[in-house]
């Protein structure tokens, strides 16, 4: 067993790599985030970090999202390293998912450069155990405007950051419009790409223009659609509004700053790892998609067959007393057992087998 820590760039935290098996020959990641989401804010009724059992089950921040997976992961470890004879398995954890992915683009970088080519990787987010094939990609960007203060009886003499603000927000409007008309995939809810402004807000007084307004807003890509291209037609609001308050106001900016990015997932549902992973979580039904966004593009991308499968409702997560079921970590469990059996054999006769 060899294990890899990679830090992030300030070295404060790290995502860990952990191979069990031959590292020269393809194998199967199981992928997990470490980090949750804060709980201030929330009413829970039993302390959130403190594993409460009660009703076959237990109650804590992440317990769902997604440390039960994880959990079952490590107890496996003894029986996978018995297992892992003809192919490896490889454990990433990564750190800060849940602010942007931003530890697993490094994770998947060192994965890569340090063992053979995967033929599989698992994404143990809680899917009620389902396999998931498909979800949309995500970017998310802030928008600082930055115009000229003044009286609001001489407005002529200012430059409104607010005003800019709302007519960038208008224009995403449209374009989100533009999407819908466009349509998409009946498999996904929304059935579309959607563009979403989250937060705008700028300005102290009502009798004085304001000179600072900043705007939140987020694009969710449907497969195959272009983030890039929508990015660019934003991008020409964005030159359209400062150019206006540039006329006011030489000094005035608007700038741009990326907040998050993941790219989405498409694996067949009629793919032979679709199908192998189906086997393992016992799910009978056809591979499905959903609407939260998960690591799995990252691997994907990088030429891994990918699939996101794993124990608990991501229904729960995120909220007060969030929990999940001890028959629902058996489940997870005994897919740990059935992916230990495969182990035993190389990747090329997984496809048989299927």
């Amino acid at each position: 067993m060899s294990a890899l820590r990679v830090p992030s760039p300030d070295g404060r935290k790290a995502s860990l790599l952990a191979t069990i098996g031959p590292v020269d020959r393809p194998g199967i990641v199981l992928s997990a985030h470490t980090d949750v989401v804060p709980v201030e804010g929330q009413a829970w009724t039993v302390p959130p970090f403190a594993g409460v059992i009660r009703d076959e089950s237990i109650y804590g921040r992440g317990a769902t999202d997604m440390k039960g997976f994880l959990a079952v992961v490590l107890a496996a470890v003894p029986r996978l390293k018995e297992a892992a004879i003809a192919a490896p398995v490889h454990l990433a954890f990564s750190y800060d998912e849940e602010v942007g992915c931003r530890g697993a683009p490094d994770l998947v970088r060192a994965l890569m450069q340090s063992v053979a080519p995967p033929a599989l990787a698992i994404i143990g987010e809680p899917t009620t155990m389902r396999v998931v094939r498909a979800h949309k990609g995500k970017v998310a960007r802030r928008l600082t405007v930055t115009g000229r203060t003044g009286h609001s009886a001489m407005p002529h003499r200012a430059a409104n950051a607010v005003d800019a603000g709302v007519a960038i927000a208008h224009a995403l409007r449209g374009l989100a419009d533009q999407e819908i008309a466009r349509g998409g995939d009946a498999a996904f809810d929304p059935p579309f790409t959607t563009i979403h402004v989250g937060s705008l807000h700028g300005g102290t007084m009502v009798n004085l223009v304001p000179e600072l307004a900043v705007l939140e807003y987020e694009i969710r890509t449907m497969p195959g659609r272009d983030a890039g291209e929508i990015l660019a037609r934003i991008d020409e609001v964005v030159a359209r509004e400062r150019d206006r308050l540039r006329a006011s106001a030489p000094e005035a900016d608007i700038v741009s700053e990326e907040l998050s990015a993941y790219p989405g997932l498409d694996t067949a549902a009629d793919a032979s790892m679709t199908r192998l992973v189906a086997g393992m979580a016992g799910d009978t039904q056809p591979a499905t998609t959903v609407a939260f966004g998960t690591e799995a593009g990252l691997y994907a991308e990088a030429g891994i067959p990918t699939l996101v499968c794993g124990p608990g409702d991501m229904a729960r997560g995120h909220k007060a007393d969030e929990w999940i079921g001890f028959d629902e970590l058996a489940a997870a469990n005994a897919m740990m057992d059935r992916l230990a059996d495969l182990l035993r054999w190389p990747s090329e006769e997984w496809i048989r087998v299927s």
